[in-house]
């Protein structure tokens, strides 16, 4: 009877460790089949970047961030480009975008980086100047990349070609102070 019972429990443990590697979402981790750029096969989240087509790449990516180039990089970009970069980090963390090199035409070439999708942080940013780290709320965070059709006409010489590269790393959000609210007060106006 013993062995029996031991048996039963060895098949039933079986079924588990089976179910659980093939079909995640039956037993515990939902999050292991939303995007395989997310997830690795152990459920550690690793975020996503994706990239519209013909508008460079995302590469190197961990699970600590990673980085994006528009097309051609380190070579001169594309004309009339109208391109965009998301990036999604795992939940409960943000995103840092640290650009390591901007000569981006100063008069008619834009990157706009919103938090999110459509609430913007950092908006026509050009010039060849590298601009500070720009850091999302939440976990996600979208670039848009938008060329004029001639990108050899404003660049200085001694700046040609125009090219950007930005890295991206995932922060921890520190937790958040909660007041219960019978110590609050409301300020008046």
């Amino acid at each position: 009877m013993i062995l029996f019972a031991l048996f039963q429990a060895t098949l039933v443990l079986e079924l588990f460790v089976f179910l659980f590697f093939f079909f995640p979402t039956i037993v515990v981790y939902e999050s292991l089949t939303s995007r395989l750029s997310k997830s690795n096969a152990l459920g550690s989240s690793i975020g996503s970047c994706t990239v519209d087509d013909n508008c460079g790449v995302c590469k190197d990516m961990t699970k600590e961030g990673g980085t994006i180039e528009p097309p051609n990089f380190p070579n001169e970009y594309s004309s009339d480009l109208n391109c965009v970069y998301k990036i999604e980090s795992p939940t409960d963390t943000m995103i840092e975008l640290t650009f390591t090199e901007f000569i981006v035409e100063n008069c008619c070439d834009f990157i706009t980086v919103f938090d999110g999708e459509s609430d913007p942080l950092k908006i026509a940013l050009n010039g060849y100047d590298i601009p500070e780290a720009i850091t999302s709320t939440a976990n996600k965070m979208t670039i848009k990349f938008t060329t004029n059709g001639d990108n050899t006409m404003i660049l200085p010489a001694n700046l040609s070609p125009g090219r950007w590269q930005a890295k991206y790393k995932f922060l921890a959000i520190e937790s958040r102070i909660t007041v219960p609210l019978e110590n609050a007060t409301l300020a008046k106006l």
